[in-house]
Formats: structure tokens, sequence, C-alpha cells
């Protein structure tokens, strides 16, 4: 199968993509059903850290409904952190940032052993 065939059925892509992880809970939304979904209705709470990086020039997600959801989610810990030259794709748009950002938060919170 083709990336283009893929891509043209994103229910033929969700399942090839649980195959290839192994996984159950991979889902692919188009733009209308993103827009339509209240997170904080679906993942209101969850038992890991979460951090969030976000463009503040993003017109994709909105960086207000970001920050909302943000606001919204209970967390053990949660981080957000802005891009402020990025818009949808920070770890691109500001990729030297973002690198530094994961590695800087991994070593500090969670992994004891990265050099």
């Amino acid at each position: 199968m083709t990336l283009d065939q893929l891509v043209r059925d994103a229910n033929e892509l969700t399942n090839y993509l649980k195959e290839m992880f192994n996984q159950e809970k991979i889902f692919i939304l188009d733009d209308e059903s993103v827009r339509s979904i209240n997170l904080i209705n679906h993942i209101g709470k969850v038992d890991v850290p979460v951090y969030f990086l976000l463009g503040r020039n993003d017109f994709d997600t909105p960086s207000s409904l970001a920050e909302d959801y943000y606001n919204a989610i209970d967390a053990p810990y949660k981080e957000l952190i802005w891009f402020e030259e990025s818009a949808h794709f920070p770890f691109y748009e500001e990729s030297a940032k973002f690198n530094k950002i994961l590695l800087d938060r991994a070593k500090r919170d969670h992994i004891k052993d990265i050099p």
C-alpha cells in the first residue's frame, strides 16, 4: 500500500497504524472533527506529567484554546512552554530551542541517565 492510498482513507491509515504499533487507541481526526471535540470532556485528567509546547502564532490550534485546555487539565505536573516565533510546528520552526527544552526536561524531571 502506498502513502497516497493510505492518506485517501483515514480509516485504513488508522488501522494500519494500530497494526504497526500494536495499539488500539490510535485515531486520526479531520479538521472538522477536531474543532468539534472538547478535550476536557474526553481527557480531563491524566496520571503522567504533561508538557504543552505551543507556537504563539498557531492558527490551526489557536493558542488561547490550547492554553484553556492546559489550565483545565488535571495532571501531577504540567508545564506550558511558548514558542514566540512559531506557528503550528515549533519542532520545525524553532527546532534548536524545541530539542533543547525536550532534553532539559527529560534530564531534569524523568530520565537520569541522559548525558
